[in-house]
């Protein structure tokens, strides 16, 4: 089965002397959220432009579903592929919900009944069904965004683009937009940017690190947060904990009157395991249990200098 999107050897540049892209390959394989990070000008926007087929790559090729993009007709690749760009005015501000929704569903040949049923399908996902008659420009921001998500979505799209989509909301529409973007992703390919890194370390399953023109990394999101945490677990115990306890020989062991905590180095799961069962055992209070692991942002600011523009473009 062939990847969804393939980006081999791909190079931009906007003269002969300002090169932004040199040399990016990465695969989208399947549904899920693909954040692409990396620092201001490291060249995020104009990856995706090029994926959307809005620049022209200098060099290198993008194929999706293993047909060279230049060879595919907008009207087909734009029936599969759906983006919101952040910047860009994705809905018209004179119109109601509802208006906008039925022109950008006519431009993508939804019509009748198949129009309003979908329309009313997703205002009710996206709670905006009552604000539906409301011309835009009364809009909040966190509604603007959410319209633009479901104009996107009109057309079940096999891959979304997403530029900053929690960017002006706060934080309860923010959690809202987490919460379906996530249940999107499960038949939908997401491919996302966002100065949010607590909304990426909660929505990436891939990763895509731009740097110094090229990858830096790319791979699983749980894989790179791994690789640069301790990996330590931290076990916290109600009282004083027993005597004759035999714990493994590596664990730190913190006893006190109110709470104890038992810590497992080097990442050792079966030795987190026999801690639990030996605790159960003996019929020790669990108060909770930790897993040491950096976000996101902890590993981008750490390995970036701690600049405060280490977040993303």
């Amino acid at each position: 089965m062939s990847a969804l999107f393939e980006v081999r050897n791909l190079y931009k540049s906007y003269s002969a002397k300002c090169s932004v892209l040199e040399d990016i390959s990465f695969s989208v394989e399947r549904n899920g959220i693909l954040c692409i990070l990396g620092i201001n000008g490291a060249g995020k926007a104009t990856l995706i432009k090029c994926m959307l087929g809005l620049l022209r790559s200098s060099g290198g090729k993008i194929l999706y579903q293993n047909v060279p993009l230049h060879k595919i007709t907008q009207k087909k690749y734009y029936k599969e592929v759906s983006a919101v760009l952040e910047g860009n005015r994705n809905t018209y501000w004179y119109l109601t919900g509802w208006q906008n929704i039925q022109y950008f569903g006519r431009q993508k040949g939804l019509s009748g009944s198949k129009l309003s049923s979908r329309a009313v399908e997703l205002l009710k996902l996206f709670d905006l069904y009552d604000s539906k008659d409301e011309k835009v420009c009364n809009y909040s921001r966190g509604m603007q965004q959410k319209l633009s998500v479901i104009i996107s979505l009109l057309m079940p799209p096999r891959v979304l683009f997403l530029d900053e989509p929690t960017l002006g909301l706060d934080f309860v529409t923010q959690r809202t937009m987490v919460e379906l973007l996530g249940e999107i992703s499960k038949n939908v390919a997401i491919i996302l940017t966002s100065h949010h890194l607590d909304v990426v370390d909660q929505l990436a399953d891939d990763l895509v690190l731009l740097e110094n023109k090229g990858i830096r990394y790319q791979g699983s999101a749980k894989e790179f947060k791994e690789s640069h945490s301790s990996g330590k677990w931290t076990i916290s115990v109600a009282g004083e904990l027993s005597d004759g306890l035999n714990f493994p020989d590596d664990a730190l062991i913190f006893s006190s009157k109110d709470i104890s905590k038992i810590i497992i180095l080097n990442n050792d799961t079966e030795n987190f395991k026999k801690t639990m069962h030996l605790l159960l055992n003996n019929n020790a209070e669990i108060l909770g249990v930790k897993k040491d692991s950096s976000t996101i942002e902890d590993i981008l600011l750490h390995i970036s200098g701690g600049e405060n523009d280490a977040r993303t473009d």
